[in-house]
């Protein structure tokens, strides 16, 4: 059988000869919303798509984001949020614009050309639950972006066992400063430069 046939074998790399083996990778567990609450998070994607044909306006964009959740039992952990920017109903951009305004505010940011520029700064989010409704399963809402309080910020110093000198690592990253230059070749994060 040829891969054009529908043969697996070949396409992740280090699987078995003979196909597919699912008892070395652990299947897909049931993704539970994270509890309604405040959170450390950050953009870490984000693009234009189009509304869906089952969209109220079909023809209509809106803009992806995905974020994640920087510290505490949770970290690491995905939500995502869109926003209406192209709709037929005023009301529901205004909203998008509103929420995009303080996303951009929670960055530090006042005149954003692209979604990128706030890609990797912290922020604080506050997140609800949707409860399940019909078929669709319970699932995150964020409801506000806020910038970080200046008390958020900390450092800790560990020991690293190999090595008798302290470290310094960051438990939570600063706040976003204004840039005295647009120099993107830069060594330091984006909310640094």
């Amino acid at each position: 059988m040829t891969q054009e046939e529908g043969n697996l074998v070949g396409l992740w790399e280090g699987e078995h000869e003979d196909g597919f083996n699912a008892d070395i990778v652990e299947p897909t567990e049931d993704f539970k919303p994270v509890p309604a609450g405040d959170y450390v998070a950050m953009i870490t994607d984000s693009e234009i798509r189009s509304c869906s044909d089952s969209a109220k306006d079909p023809d209509g964009e809106l803009l992806w984001l995905e974020l994640e959740i920087l510290e505490g039992d949770y970290k690491g952990r995905k939500l995502w949020d869109q926003l209406n920017v192209v709709n037929k109903n005023a009301q529901t951009v205004e909203i998008a614009q509103r929420d995009f305004s303080a996303i951009c505010r929670a960055c530090g940011k006042k005149l954003v050309r692209d979604s990128t520029m706030v890609h990797e700064i912290p922020m604080n989010i506050s997140v609800i639950v949707k409860p399940a409704k019909g078929d669709w399963a319970a699932k995150n809402e964020i409801k506000k972006y806020k910038s970080l309080d200046p008390d958020q910020i900390q450092t800790t110093i560990v020991t690293d066992d190999v090595e008798d000198e302290p470290k310094m690592t960051k438990k939570e990253t600063k706040p976003p400063k204004k840039s005295t230059s647009r120099n993107s070749d830069s060594p330091k994060p984006p909310w640094q430069r």
